[in-house]
């Protein structure tokens, strides 16, 4: 700063002049901005964790969405219920089948809060529903009543239509939710209705903070949870508008999973906050002024000292500028103002050096979170088809070959659950879960599926973050293998450049649509609400844990080869050995 007034009046009194001149007015413009800004930095809090309280609420209540239909889902190709009515074609006794159905009914579903009641009627008798439900008394036969008056005509009229999908409906202020239970030839033998329990269901939504009023709908089911206020209509964006006549927030929610869409309107009151703000800012100048005072008498009592102190602080913010993070200056001040500000300097100098370093771990244990949640995601994913495959098995085969089923997949369960909390597994490992995946699909496709493996030895030790391999051959399989007659699956693992390369290929064909799929599938920065919808989360959900273990050095490919084949390429960088094969 010297060079500037050696020409001139110095630097004492230039620093006098100037602050003289130039602090009074900057200062209230400087304190009016702020009072600006952090008023509508309040705004946008408020705005902020009001909406992310409804997200997290919403992401809640799909969750609950999707148990609920899951429950249904075992119904669906149920044993107990098929084995019942064959046994009653034949026995014609209706007391024995009466029986079996509510104990069924009884034993999977009253007892789940989120039920009132459960029904079932087959198809070539509809006007006989069986009915069971937590209650007891008299008045359970109230519920029968009021459904067939209230809703089985629509029922009757929607379940030919509903194939293996759920439809929702209300009737009489209740919410139905209707599946098929089909045949071994997928051919609709009986109807399942279930009661839902919408306090229970969208309970979580009175958990948004102040919350003023709430409505959801669920296919058109409109439901409202709580206030007095009539809500907004519905829309299909999310969006959070601040209406300045109420003071209320008003947000919206849509979603559409599994065939079914999902809205929330939410009116939330954050009035009391913002009503503070004008005493916030009444202080805010108060303090200002009173600063500037204190700061022109302090400055112009101690000019004289003012020189060498500031050379120090602005050199001294020049090293922290390149970099210097922690840098410290020597106490060379005289006057104790000056002391007193060079030693504020250093302390803040060493705590935004221990701030950098906190950060820097935060960010460490923020990407470690991140991984531990997309490892989540991919769960329910293969074990739904697991599932699958061996309630398929276990309908047609009826051999021991279920024995062996339940024990890959006890494998996979194994995997996916990461008993023990761990994050990585060695390939040994990997392809072991890949196998038993591989051995379920061997059971069901027979002849169909052929395995070709070409493991190289010294990577059988090589640790990989878990649940990286299977994925990428359950997507062989279901957009490939199982499109084809028959075909082959290839796994390839071995060295190259000092990176792990595992790659799986398949008979498969891609489509061009499959192409642009893949392409947006694999483009992370792309918005993740759009890919992860789709039937490819396995290969999205394995490209986004690498890019947060690995960064850039790591890649997922996936190509359709000069003969026709597809194939998925996986490169991992910074090998490491597991603990028993150093030892």
């Amino acid at each position: 700063m010297r060079k500037y007034f050696k020409n001139g009046i110095s630097l004492k009194w230039g620093l006098v002049l100037i602050m003289a001149a130039c602090w009074l007015v900057p200062i209230s413009a400087i304190l009016l901005f702020s009072g600006q800004a952090l008023s509508k930095s309040v705004k946008q809090r408020l705005s902020d964790t009001i909406k992310t309280s409804a997200d997290i609420v919403f992401e809640q209540t799909l969750q609950r969405l999707e148990y609920i239909m899951a429950a249904s889902r075992k119904s669906s190709y149920s044993s107990a219920i098929s084995s019942a009515y064959k046994e009653y074609q034949v026995k014609k006794d209706r007391v024995v089948l009466y029986e079996r159905v509510t104990d069924y009914l009884i034993e999977n579903y009253c007892y789940d809060p989120n039920f009132n009641a459960t029904l079932l009627f087959f198809t070539a008798e509809p006007e006989t529903v069986y009915y069971a439900s937590s209650r007891t008394d008299m008045r359970e036969l109230d519920g029968l009543r009021r459904y067939k008056s209230a809703a089985h005509k629509s029922v009757l009229e929607a379940y030919p239509s509903i194939d293996t999908g759920i439809r929702f409906m209300k009737a009489d202020g209740k919410l139905y939710m209707v599946r098929n239970m089909m045949d071994s030839t997928f051919t609709p033998y009986a109807v399942i209705v279930m009661e839902c329990d919408e306090a229970s269901l969208y309970e979580n939504i009175r958990g948004i903070v102040w919350v003023k009023g709430a409505a959801i709908s669920l296919d058109g089911n409109t439901h409202l949870l709580s206030g007095n206020t009539p809500h907004r209509a519905f829309t299909n964006k999310d969006t959070i508008e601040y209406d300045e006549k109420t003071k209320l927030y008003t947000v919206q929610k849509t979603a559409v999973f599994s065939g079914h869409t999902l809205r929330l309107s939410v009116e939330a009151d954050g009035a009391g906050l913002i009503e503070e703000l004008p005493d916030v800012l009444a202080i805010l100048l108060l303090m200002g002024g009173f600063g500037a005072l204190l700061f022109i008498f302090v400055l112009f009592a101690h000019y004289h000292y003012v020189a060498k102190p500031v050379g120090a602080l602005v050199e001294a913010s020049e090293h922290v500028e390149k970099g210097e993070i922690g840098y410290t200056i020597p106490m060379l001040a005289k006057s104790r103002e000056f002391r007193y500000l060079i030693k504020r300097f250093n302390n803040m100098s060493a705590q935004l050096k221990a701030e950098f370093e906190r950060s820097y771990l935060e960010q460490l244990a923020l990407s470690d979170a991140r991984v531990k949640a997309l490892r989540s995601q991919i769960n329910p994913h293969f074990l739904n088809n697991t599932l699958e495959a061996i309630s398929w098995a276990a309908r047609m085969a009826k051999d021991t070959k279920v024995c062996s089923m339940i024990d890959a997949l006890s494998t996979m369960l194994d995997a996916a659950m990461a008993r023990g909390g761990r994050g990585r597994d060695t390939v040994e490992q990997e392809l072991a879960y890949a196998d038993a995946y591989l051995y379920i699909l061997s059971q069901r496709l027979g002849d169909r599926l052929k395995v070709e493996k070409q493991v190289d030895p010294k990577t059988l030790k090589l640790l990989v973050p878990s649940l990286i391999l299977q994925p990428i051959v359950e997507n062989a399989f279901e957009h490939g293998i199982s499109l084809l007659s028959k075909g082959e699956i290839c796994i390839r693992i071995g060295l190259e450049n000092d990176m792990l390369v595992l790659e799986v290929e398949n008979d498969g064909r891609m489509k061009e649509e499959d192409k642009a799929n893949i392409k947006l599938l694999l483009n992370l920065d792309q918005d993740a609400g759009i890919a992860e919808s789709s039937s490819h989360i396995g290969i999205r959900n394995v490209s986004k844990r690498l890019r947060l273990l690995y960064g850039e050095r790591s890649s997922l490919t996936l190509l359709q080869l000069e003969n026709g084949r597809v194939l998925a390429r996986l490169v991992i960088p910074e090998l490491e050995y597991a603990a028993e094969a150093l030892s």
